[in-house]
């Protein structure tokens, strides 16, 4: 992925990125993005939804802090319902990213660290499964809607990028 898009996601999410610039004994982040930029809108739509609930979580606990803090009182607004809000806040932090690979034509987001609570990180695998499957019809070069083929080394290509693909390999066509 180019500078620029590994930049800007790094930017945006930091919580989720808080490793890519370790060295390589801790995380295999340090390799940054290891696939092409026409994934780049499905990881960052995989990871504004995963900080979507976090950031729900967290300002649902603030507004309810902060009734409370001006002596408000109320069937929303009391001591247990902050102590559920700061439990599903805990519950939602993100996981963080340890590689973001192509494999086999589809992109691999691997994580640690997702929520402890069984919903929450169910929910996260969810999406991440989903950016999965989308990466299989989208084309990694350019984003446009593509096929999973090759000859050997499988990608997921749309009709245009693989033509130049084909036209710069030497290898005979497979077909796809």
């Amino acid at each position: 992925m180019k500078p620029e898009l590994d930049e800007r996601l790094c930017t945006a999410y930091p919580e989720i990125f808080a490793e890519r610039h370790l060295s390589m004994d801790k995380t295999a982040m340090c390799w940054g993005f290891a696939c092409g930029d026409g994934w780049f809108n499905i990881l960052d739509r995989l990871c504004a939804v995963i900080m979507s609930d976090y950031t729900l979580a967290k300002d649902r606990y603030a507004w309810v802090q902060k009734r409370l803090a001006e002596g408000e009182s109320g069937p929303y607004v009391n001591d247990e319902v902050l102590a559920q809000n700061k439990l599903d806040m805990e519950a939602a932090v993100p996981p963080v990213a340890k590689q973001v690979k192509e494999k086999f034509g589809t992109l691999r987001f691997y994580t640690e660290g997702a929520s402890a609570d069984v919903g929450a990180s169910e929910r996260q695998e969810a999406y991440v499964r989903l950016a999965e499957a989308l990466s299989a019809v989208t084309c990694e070069v350019c984003g446009a809607p593509g096929k999973r083929g090759g000859h050997g080394y499988i990608r997921t290509l749309c009709e245009s990028c693989r033509e130049k693909d084909n036209a710069s390999d030497t290898r005979p066509d497979s077909g796809y």
